[in-house]
C-alpha cells in the first residue's frame, strides 16, 4: 500500500491539530457532503460565543441581537455547504459572516430612517401625524383633564362669591347689590 505525498501532509496536518479542531473539521465535512445534523451540532459549539457579540454589535438590545443571531444561522446553513472547503477557521468565519448582518441590519435601518425623514418632509402626512396620539399619551391627557375637574371642584367651595359666579359665568352685580343703605352686606 502506497502512501502519496498529499496523504502524509493531510496526516501532519491533523496531528497537529487539537481534538476539538479535528472533530470540528469532520463534522464540516459531513455537513458538506449533506448530512444535516451536522450544522447544528457545529453552530451549538459557537452559538452562546455568536450571540455575545450579537448582542454587543447591536446595542445590547437583546431581541435585535437574536434576530440576527437567527438570521445568521439561516445565512450560514445556506453559505456553508459552497465554503466548508475554504474554511481553515470556522469559528471566524461564523464571526465574520454574523459581524456582516449586523452591519447590513444597521444600514437597513438607517435607509429605512431617510426614507421615513423624506416621507415625513414632503409634508402630506404633516396634519395625520399631528393628530395621532399614543395611548399612553391619551390616558395622561385624560387622567390631567380628571384632576384638573377634581382639583377646581374642590377649590370651588373654598372660592369667594365673586370667585364662585366668575367659575359659573355669572354675573356678580345681583350678589353685589346691597338693599340696606350704609351697611355692610358681608
Amino acid at each position: 500500500m502506497q502512501i502519496s505525498t498529499n496523504e502524509i501532509g493531510l496526516v501532519s496536518a491533523l496531528r497537529l491539530q487539537t481534538p476539538k479542531k479535528l472533530e470540528e473539521k469532520l463534522l464540516l465535512e459531513r455537513f458538506s457532503s449533506g448530512e444535516m445534523s451536522a450544522f447544528w451540532q457545529l453552530w451549538q459549539q459557537h452559538r452562546d460565543y455568536l450571540y455575545s457579540r450579537c448582542l454587543g454589535w447591536m446595542g445590547n438590545n437583546y431581541y435585535d441581537a437574536e434576530d440576527a443571531l437567527s438570521l445568521a444561522s439561516l445565512k450560514a446553513w445556506n453559505k456553508l455547504p459552497e465554503c466548508a472547503g475554504k474554511i481553515t477557521n470556522l469559528r471566524g468565519w461564523f464571526i465574520r459572516l454574523t459581524h456582516n448582518l449586523c452591519v447590513d441590519i444597521h444600514r437597513e435601518r438607517y435607509r429605512k430612517r431617510i426614507t421615513n425623514m423624506q416621507e415625513i418632509a414632503g409634508g402630506d402626512n404633516e396634519a395625520i401625524i399631528a393628530n395621532v396620539d399614543s395611548p399612553e399619551s391619551a390616558i395622561l391627557r385624560h387622567e390631567l383633564k380628571l384632576y384638573i375637574i377634581q382639583r377646581l371642584l374642590a377649590a370651588r367651595y373654598k372660592m369667594s362669591t365673586f370667585q364662585s359666579h366668575s367659575f359659573k359665568g355669572e354675573s356678580p352685580l345681583p350678589t353685589a347689590y346691597c338693599p340696606l343703605p350704609m351697611k355692610r352686606c358681608w
